[in-house]
């Protein structure tokens, strides 16, 4: 698959819609490949958003042919406990309550973590847990979600 050529196709499709691209990924599964879209917009997605998008890639994907194998084309929103990809994903989302997986665990520490995102730099975020501020380097994250509490 052609990764370069896949996101500027996505990103036509999402122009074109008048959507933001969130984030895109390849899940590789044999015969049951997917390539996975989330879309956003202020005030929230509509299945009409992610319709509308499904049908623009689709098109483009079919006439640029940049995946040889089998996939599903899936376009939704990224929910309301997102993941966050990005340092623009973290940044706006400072303040908010957040989740995070390390992909290690230092001696006698959990590897998931809760509390309020305070800060985000190049080599790392903080986050508020349990009354202190706690600071997770990036390439020791597995994952980070916003975390919704209802």
């Amino acid at each position: 698959m052609n990764v370069e050529k896949v996101g500027r196709l996505i990103q036509e499709a999402t122009d074109l819609c008048q959507v933001e691209l969130y984030h895109f990924e390849w899940l590789a599964g044999g015969r049951h490949n997917i390539l996975r879209v989330y879309i956003d917009r202020p005030g929230g997605v509509t299945v009409a958003d992610c319709e509308r998008v499904s049908r623009e890639l689709g098109v483009l994907l079919d006439v640029e042919d940049p995946i040889p194998q089998r996939y599903t084309l899936e376009v939704s929103s990224p929910g309301l406990d997102r993941r966050l990809y990005t340092p623009a994903h973290l940044r706006d989302c400072v303040g908010k309550e957040v989740e995070l997986k390390l992909r290690r665990a230092p001696a006698k520490e959990p590897r998931k973590w809760h509390g309020i995102l305070t800060a985000v730099d190049e080599a790392a975020i903080t986050v508020e847990c349990e009354g202190s501020l706690k600071r997770f380097p990036h390439d020791e994250i597995e994952w980070t979600r916003l975390r919704v509490n209802f």
